[in-house]
């Protein structure tokens, strides 16, 4: 399995579009902070995850354990 975080954003989007014409789509998961905005991703069979930065204890180990991890970082900015 190849996780990528940050799917939702410009690079990590564009980074499991180009794997998904590579790979399987049960191959790929992807962890975002916000899965609606990743349904498009799992409409096509690729496993979403919950998860953010801001909140390590909510990033749950992926299953099965990814063989490579793509780290696409987001924007984090203070609040306002």
């Amino acid at each position: 399995m190849i996780v990528v975080t940050g799917a939702t954003g410009g690079l990590g989007g564009a980074t499991v579009e180009h794997l998904l014409q590579r790979v399987p789509a049960e191959r790929i998961g992807v962890s975002v902070r916000d899965v609606a905005r990743a349904q498009h991703f799992a409409d096509r069979g690729v496993r979403v995850r919950q998860g953010s930065y801001e909140d390590p204890a909510r990033c749950a180990t992926p299953s099965p354990v990814p063989s490579r991890c793509l780290w696409c970082p987001a924007t984090i900015r203070p609040p306002t």
